[in-house]
């Protein structure tokens, strides 16, 4: 209806008249469900060229509510990682920040926003390099928002956290190990790929009462049984913590293990 009422849109079609869109009909499609969410009509917004387009989605940005510029953010960092565009995904981090403070900018804007990517992965909708270049960039805001939250030293209820062995995507442990440092505990992070038998004497060595893994990727069920049978009976003295995708295993078989499917089911066993 937007490509014959409005011409708003022009796709390329196929043989078989499939409509293909480009990045640039993307990246205006987030820009034109933005002013829609806001109450613009249709037939205005096809009137706007595309600097004009822009300029109303970025005040549109800075008029909304809470809730309604959790969304318009999570569109725009879209955008940046569609574009590549570094400078744009510094200005909108800043802003979340300067709007919604580090802990809420992490928590409901970029976890929303990596859960979003990894449904655009899956329908492949962005390449490998786009995910790439987006990550990368999170990941640094990472590593320097926990480098400036400074670990407490002899800690009572101390943490430590791993990836394991084959396990690389470790943006949400990352997360993870923010929050417990923001939370004032102490956080010891052993990156990703860790063989089960550096686990135990890093667990006794830095006397952890608190053993959190992420198993996010892991798709084999018969090595994450293993696995999680490993830490069930190794793992002594030390609250286990595994993160996991919900129905990916079956829980019950493992009553020692706190089994997390949501970043926000973490906040309860920081406080």
């Amino acid at each position: 209806m937007w490509e014959k009422r409005y011409n708003l849109l022009e796709p390329h079609r196929t043989g078989t008249n499939i409509r293909k869109y480009n990045d640039v009909q993307l990246r205006k499609l987030i820009n034109v469900t933005t002013l829609l969410d806001k109450g613009m009509k249709i037939s205005h917004i096809a009137c706007l060229n595309a600097r004009e387009l822009e300029n109303k989605t970025e005040i549109a940005m800075q008029a909304a509510t809470a809730s309604e510029s959790s969304l318009l953010y999570i569109d725009q960092f879209v955008k940046s990682m569609s574009d590549m565009d570094e400078e744009m995904f510094e200005k909108l981090f800043s802003s979340c920040v300067l709007r919604f403070g580090l802990k809420d900018t992490f928590v409901e804007i970029i976890y929303p926003f990596l859960k979003k990517v990894g449904v655009m992965w899956c329908c492949d909708q962005i390449l490998p390099a786009h995910e790439h270049f987006i990550t990368s960039l999170i990941k640094q805001k990472l590593f320097t928002a926990a480098d400036g939250r400074h670990p407490v030293k002899n800690d009572p209820d101390s943490w430590l956290l791993a990836l394991p062995h084959g396990e690389y995507h470790e943006l949400g442990l990352l997360l993870g190990h923010f929050l417990i440092r923001n939370s004032g505990h102490r956080s010891i992070y052993l990156g990703p790929d860790v063989p089960f038998v550096n686990i135990l004497p890093s667990v006794e060595f830095t006397k952890a009462k608190n053993l959190l893994i992420s198993m996010i990727r892991k798709n084999d069920s018969d090595q994450m049984d293993l696995y999680l049978n490993q830490l069930s009976t190794h793992i002594k003295n030390c609250k286990i913590y595994v993160a996991v995708s919900p129905g990916q295993i079956d829980e019950s078989k493992f009553p020692k293990i706190h089994f997390l499917h949501d970043i926000h089911e973490l906040d309860p066993y920081l406080f």
